[in-house]
């Protein structure tokens, strides 16, 4: 009887050929033997298996490597990709609270070295005195201290030309796997424009407000004006009515003593022009005689 077997070692076939006689099985030693035969091939089978499993995984261990070197590559030049078109700019700190990086917007962004800020605490960054800042600083570092996250905190720095700028940062803690504190990562964004704008907006509330005030105070003007110049023109009807009576009184008067004064002045008149009548004869006789 003639077999023949193929097995494959890795990616490499084995081919066994197996020559048996039947009429030997008669005979003890060729029974022992043949037994031991078939437990060596029994082991070397298991062995290959054993190998052949050993080499697949294997190999698919390095493929799966592979291909998470590759995604992590590819997710990290994304994200640095991201990063360096990104309005805003990543930064991290260590457990100490100490900026320990800042992706390469930040310059760009903020018109500030990094080196005014690696190695150092926000405030000291910042030039904010400890012992004289207002609330919402205080705020900031209690959440530093407290391990919380945060988002929109915003402050003020000087730049190069003494102009101040206003920036916000939002970050976030982080722990390792056995929970210790590993320090805080975020994001940062220049919001100047947004706070001029603001800024604008209150001053022309501002404005807006004064000029309410000066045109409810014009009004409560005009209306005291409006209220004296009612009184006023009462007070011209008023006096206009009296001036009115005494025009019409004087001219009645006027009249009843030209009708009082006419009448005699005329009967006078006509006295007057009959004694000079009467006297016109004698006169012409005595201009004669002479």
């Amino acid at each position: 009887m003639t077999t023949d077997r193929v097995f494959y070692l890795g990616n490499r076939p084995v081919r066994i050929q197996m020559l048996i006689d039947p009429n030997v099985f008669d005979n003890s030693g060729y029974k022992v033997s043949i037994i031991v035969f078939l437990i060596g091939m029994l082991l070397t089978m298991t062995v290959c298996a054993m190998v052949y499993l050993l080499v697949n995984r294997e190999r698919r261990v390095q493929a799966l490597v592979v291909d998470r070197t590759q995604a992590l590559r590819v997710s990290e030049s994304r994200i640095r990709d991201m990063a360096d078109v990104s309005a805003d700019w990543f930064w991290e700190m260590d457990a100490d609270l100490r900026f320990a990086y800042l992706s390469e917007r930040f310059e760009e962004v903020t018109g500030l070295q990094k080196e005014l800020f690696i190695n150092r605490i926000r405030s000291e960054a910042a030039g904010v005195d400890l012992y004289d800042m207002d609330e919402s600083w205080r705020i900031h570092l209690e959440a530093l201290k407290q391990r919380t996250a945060f988002t929109d905190f915003r402050y003020t720095m000087l730049q190069g030309n003494r102009r101040t700028k206003f920036f916000s940062i939002s970050g976030k803690p982080i722990f390792g796997d056995d929970g210790t504190f590993k320090g805080y990562r975020g994001s940062g964004c220049d919001v100047n424009a947004e706070e001029r704008a603001q800024q604008s907006l209150k001053e022309s509330e501002g404005r807006l407000h004064r000029y309410v005030e000066e045109l409810e105070v014009s009004r409560q003007y005009l209306e005291e004006n409006t209220a004296e110049m009612a009184e006023l023109a009462e007070r011209y009807a008023i006096e206009k009515d009296r001036a009115e009576a005494s025009e019409k009184s004087k001219s009645e008067f006027l009249a009843s003593m030209s009708h009082e004064i006419r009448t005699p002045m005329t009967g006078l008149w006509g006295l007057l022009t009959c004694c000079l009548i009467a006297s016109l004869p004698s006169t012409t006789a005595r201009k004669s005689s002479r």
